[in-house]
Formats: structure tokens, C-alpha cells, sequence
């Protein structure tokens, strides 16, 4: 249904509905000058009808009502979404779905979407050719997967020969057509959808790829989407079968779009940035990752990583902070904790990196090992030492592909499998050996 919802608008239109749902979020004009810190710059509203979208400005936007603008759209978005399916399912039983934009398009949060979803699907489109684009492939899939709870989802729409390198459409490589299909299946989708059938001849998208492009069906494009169908067609047992993650990776809108303000810390401060850095260092490693919300459950996780936790609600940090007591693993990254749900610095130093460095600092003096389950050994200043690999999973066995006197394995990206596991068991995946897996400190 309907299609990447999320495009935003500012029209006195929106502006109407947005006070409404300010008068419904913070009860009195009291109480939204102390959410928004309007007292500096004399910002004070004195009246509803003073209040509009965070338009245009000569210098900075308040930093409060951009945020609670976007949460006010995906509000808005969400709300739309329910009314259209309500609509369908009067008169059909079929699952409704619509297509989420990933993964940095981040104007509605997927969390709360993904949940009014009978089906989880999203779009992919790789950023950067190569291995850039396997990487990407896993990043995408991975987080839809976690949207969708664990449960399988599908991949409703990729362009068959099409990556988007900042301002240039390249051809993706030989190959990896296949590849990436297979690599969405391996991750949880239970098929794979192409847009479009055929590449338009004019109109506003007649450059982006399709099954059969302008060459015609006797083009390596068109052999490798028919290699496709073949490929897919031996993969039935999969059907049903889950993804398991032994790291979690903390998502949260809120954060995200808390990063999005100006006159922050810095200027490479960019949550799609670091969470994609955080992906790609486990990816590199060989370990397959859920994403989380910091107010998730998280004990079934050794270890936890927070990138670019900006905003961190209070509910989220009491999260963690159990995780942590029940023994879990949590690395907390730079410029986490700084403010808390309504954008407010947090006074007294910033709690998340503060707890996380108080946590391993004792475990360290304590037994000379990090504080995760796995126990390994670590020195104070936790850089690793040769061979230790202190949040490392527990050990595999070794792929036959992959010979190796290592005696510690980590799951590798899913690939496709030898013997793949039937319906309803969790997805095998490719092993390589590593010696560490290690991350830097808070």
C-alpha cells in the first residue's frame, strides 16, 4: 500500500495539525516553553496560534520543536497508514504492507511503523559499488529484520542494476545482481522483488534499472535476473526459518533525528554514519547483527554496542543499566547520553558513558577480565591483547570451505548455506576464523 511513505511538508496546513498535537503531547503553553528552552532567545510563546512548523530561519532552529516535529510527523504518517489499512481490511483479508525506505531515509520512526505491518518490506538500493555494496546489502537486512521483530520479511523492491554513489547511478558488477538477492534471503526475507519490469523509455525515472533494461532480454542485466529465479527456486526450505544474532546494535529515532540539529558538538556527528560503521566493523568481523531499541530486551545479547546514542531517554538508560547488572556487555560509543528525551543537556556529566566506564573499570581491577559473559581477559586500558577476544560469541564449528589452525570461530555474513535448515529452524551461515574481535572503549 502506498508507496515510501515520509515525504514532509510545512504548509499552514500542517502547521494547524501540528499545534494540535502539541496541545495534546504537552497539555498547556507552560509546559511547551520549558520543552522547548524558549526562554533563550526570547523565544516564549504566548499564544497557540504563535506556534508553527520549524520552517526556514535566519540562524538556528529550536533544537526541541524540530524534534517534536519530526515526532509529530511520524505520528501524522503512521496515523495515515492505519486509516488506509482499516479501509482495505473491510472488504479484504489479504496482509497489507507497505515498502519502509532504508536505511537512511528516517523520517518516520520504523519502530512504531513496522508494528501496524502484517508483513515488514522495505527497499534497498546499495550507496557505494563493490564490497561497499555487500556491506550495504547486510546493513539494509539486517535492520529490516529487526524491525520486523525476527520474524521473516521480504524485500519488496531493488533495482537490478543500480547504485546510488552520492550524485552518479552506477551499474552494479557482474554477479551481483545474484549476490545481493541472495545475501537479503540468507538475512530473513522470504523472497525478493525487483522495480521495475521493464526500463521506461521516458518519464522522470527512465534511467533506473529495471529486469529488462533498454537493451533488451539479451542483456547480462536479463540473464542475471532469470539466474535469479533459478536460484531462488532451490531455496524453498528456508521458507519460515529465522536469523539469530549474538550483538545487538541500539537504534532509536528519537536519537537520530536528535542528531539532525544544528549547532551540534560537532559537524561528523551523523547517527546513519556511525550505526553503519558499527554494522560494518561486525560485518568485517563475521558476525551476523540484530539492531535493537534502547528500550528492548536485551538479555539474550553478550554484548550490546550503542553508536551516536545521542538522546537517551531515562527509561532507556535504566534499560542498560540493568543489562549491564544482569551481566551483559555494553560498549557505549562517543557523544551518547548527552540529552535526555526533550533535548536537555544532561547535567552532571553524561550518564551512559560514565556507568559503562565505571562498569568495566571495576570488572578490570576486579578480576582482570572485561565485564561481558564471555570473560575474557583485558587490561585496564582496554586495548586487546594478542588472541584475546573478550566479546567474541562462543565457539562454532569450522566451515570446510574455510581451512584454519584458529581455534575460535565467529558466524561470518549469512550466505547460502550447504545444507540449509529446514522450516521454522535458525538460517546456517558461512564461518571464517578470527583471532579478536575487539572495539575501543567509551
Amino acid at each position: 500500500m502506498h508507496n515510501e511513505y515520509g515525504t514532509i511538508c510545512y504548509c499552514d496546513h500542517t502547521g494547524a495539525a501540528f499545534r494540535v498535537w502539541l496541545r495534546a503531547r504537552h497539555g498547556s503553553l507552560e509546559a511547551l516553553n520549558d520543552a522547548w528552552g524558549t526562554a533563550f532567545w526570547s523565544q516564549r510563546y504566548t499564544s497557540w496560534e504563535q506556534v508553527l512548523p520549524p520552517r526556514a530561519t535566519q540562524w538556528h532552529k529550536n533544537p526541541g520543536q524540530a524534534l517534536d516535529f519530526h515526532r509529530f510527523w511520524s505520528d501524522e504518517v503512521i496515523a495515515a497508514y492505519r486509516e488506509q489499512r482499516d479501509a482495505i481490511r473491510a472488504h479484504s483479508d489479504r496482509p497489507v504492507t507497505t515498502n519502509l525506505m532504508l536505511p537512511a531515509y528516517q523520517n518516520i520512526d520504523l519502530w512504531v511503523l513496522a508494528r501496524e505491518l502484517d508483513v515488514v518490506s522495505s527497499d534497498q538500493y546499495p550507496t557505494s559499488p563493490g564490497l561497499d555494496a555487500a556491506a550495504d546489502v547486510a546493513f539494509h537486512a539486517d535492520r529490516t529484520r529487526s524491525l520486523a521483530g525476527g520474524s521473516p520479511w521480504l524485500l519488496m523492491e531493488q533495482g537490478t542494476s543500480t547504485v546510488y554513489d552520492r550524485d552518479r547511478a552506477l551499474a552494479k558488477e557482474p554477479g551481483d545482481i545474484v549476490r545481493h538477492t541472495l545475501g537479503h534471503i540468507a538475512r530473513g526475507s522470504e523472497g525478493a522483488l525487483f522495480f521495475q519490469w521493464r526500463q521506461s523509455r521516458a518519464g522522470a525515472e527512465m534511467w533506473h534499472s529495471a529486469m529488462v533494461p533498454h537493451a533488451g532480454p539479451d542483456s547480462r542485466v536479463f540473464r542475471e535476473v532469470t539466474q535469479v529465479d533459478e536460484a531462488v527456486a532451490r531455496l524453498g526450505e528456508l521458507a519460515g526459518s529465522t536469523v539469530t544474532a549474538p550483538v545487538a546494535v541500539l537504534h532509536d529515532s528519537d536519537a537520530w533525528w536528535a542528531l539532525s540539529m544544528d549547532d551540534l558538538p560537532s559537524p561528523d556527528l551523523d547517527c546513519h554514519a556511525e550505526l553503519g560503521r558499527a554494522h560494518r566493523a561486525l560485518w568485517d568481523a563475521g558476525v551476523t547483527v540484530d539492531f535493537a531499541h534502547p528500550e528492548h530486551e536485551l538479555g539474550r545479547y553478550p554484548l550490546v554496542i550503542a553508536p551516536a546514542l545521542f538522546l537517551m531517554s531515562d527509561a532507556g538508560a535504566e534499560n542498560l543499566r540493568r543489562y549491564v547488572e544482569g551481566g551483559g556487555t555494553l560498549l557505549v560509543q562517543h557523544a551518547s547520553g548527552f540529552v535526555d528525551e526533550r533535548l536537555h543537556a544532561r547535567l552532571g556529566g553524561y550518564p551512559a558513558a560514565r556507568r559503562c566506564a565505571r562498569r568495566w573499570a571495576s570488572a578490570s581491577r576486579s578480576t582482570g577480565r572485561c565485564g561481558g559473559p564471555s570473560g575474557s581477559p583485558c587490561r585496564t586500558d582496554h586495548t586487546a591483547p594478542s588472541g584475546a577476544s573478550p566479546c567474541a560469541p562462543r565457539a562454532r564449528k569450522r566451515s570446510p570451505r574455510t581451512p584454519t589452525a584458529c581455534s575460535r570461530t565467529v558466524p561470518r555474513s549469512p550466505g547460502i548455506a550447504s545444507a540449509p535448515g529446514r522450516a521454522g529452524t535458525s538460517r546456517p551461515a558461512w564461518r571464517r576464523p578470527t583471532t579478536a574481535l575487539w572495539f575501543a572503549g567509551c
